[in-house]
């Protein structure tokens, strides 16, 4: 893990966060190394003691050679079946709430509020719901301030 992955997950677990969830592309780039060609679909960041990050298909070559992060996940918002339903946003977010499950989190996650509109973040409360009730939801925008901190 990174001096700057690291840090900022230091910063989150001083505020009872056992998780963070990065998603603005100013901060998944300063944490990850990795910019996407286009930010017309999600990128996550997982930030756990086992960072991962969440992109669509379509960049993971791109992210392999640039993220600081090794653990890729990604979704496909291409298929011929189509969506079932979902936007790109929903299939990111279902997997991110897979991982944290995957990893066992159970308590307090940290998300960006800039990174998500309303809907996203009742959508993600909502599948989060069916992981672990008991876990709770932070805005973060605290951690953000101190990203020059990082170091």
């Amino acid at each position: 893990m990174t001096d700057r992955l690291h840090a900022a997950l230091g910063a989150a677990r001083e505020r009872g966060l056992q998780a963070l969830l990065v998603s603005a592309p100013a901060n998944t780039y300063y944490l990850t190394g990795f910019r996407a060609v286009t930010y017309t679909r999600p990128v996550i960041l997982v930030l756990t003691e086992e960072p991962v990050l969440v992109i669509p298909e379509l960049e993971s070559t791109h992210a392999q050679a640039r993220s600081h992060v090794r653990d890729i996940r990604t979704y496909s918002d291409l298929g011929l079946g189509g969506l079932g339903g979902k936007s790109p946003l929903h299939l990111a977010l279902d997997l991110a709430v897979d991982v944290l499950r995957g990893q066992g989190v159970k308590q307090a996650v940290g998300f960006e509020p800039a990174g998500l509109t309303y809907e996203g973040y009742a959508y993600l409360r909502e599948a989060s719901s069916k992981v672990s009730p008991s876990a709770g939801w932070s805005k973060s925008s605290a951690w953000s301030r101190t990203r020059t901190n990082w170091h």
